[in-house]
């Protein structure tokens, strides 16, 4: 299964989209119990093999850190750390997420400073049985907007 996945004109957030865009390629797959699934295919997925290092650092919330793994336990609030290392154009991000059955949401924040004010946000929502895409800019479909 493929798809485009069309950028901003200009490459700019505020502007409208563009025609075309990027492939997105999915491979369909079936679980064990007959559901479908979608996964990378194993040809895009070793176009990546070269981890790169992440030193992450806390900003709010206490984090730990052990090995290649984080964790935080922030029941009432925002928490959120940062990477020092920036992200080369073209990578892949992999990360194994748990969370409780009252999370309203978690996720990662990308090109981000930091005092986590602005960035591009991806959300799992469980509670609402969604993914989201968001910039720090407000968006439409008529096109991008900015406010004062």
């Amino acid at each position: 299964m493929f798809g485009w996945n069309p950028p901003k004109s200009r490459g700019k957030d505020y502007h409208t989209w563009d025609w075309g865009g990027n492939l997105i390629v999915h491979e369909i797959v079936q679980r064990p119990d007959g559901t479908l699934a979608v996964k990378v295919p194993d040809t895009v997925d070793a176009a990546f093999k070269n981890p790169l290092p992440a030193n992450f650092q806390g900003i709010t919330g206490d984090w730990l850190a052990a090995d290649r793994n984080l964790s935080c336990e922030s029941p009432y609030g925002f928490a959120g750390c940062t990477a020092r290392e920036e992200l080369p154009d073209q990578c892949k991000i992999s990360a194994s997420v748990s969370f409780s059955g009252q999370t309203q949401g978690v996720g990662l924040m990308l090109r981000t400073e930091d005092t986590l004010d602005a960035a591009y946000y991806v959300t799992l929502e469980p509670q609402r049985n969604r993914l989201t895409f968001r910039g720090a800019i407000m968006q439409s479909e008529e096109g991008g907007k900015t406010f004062p």
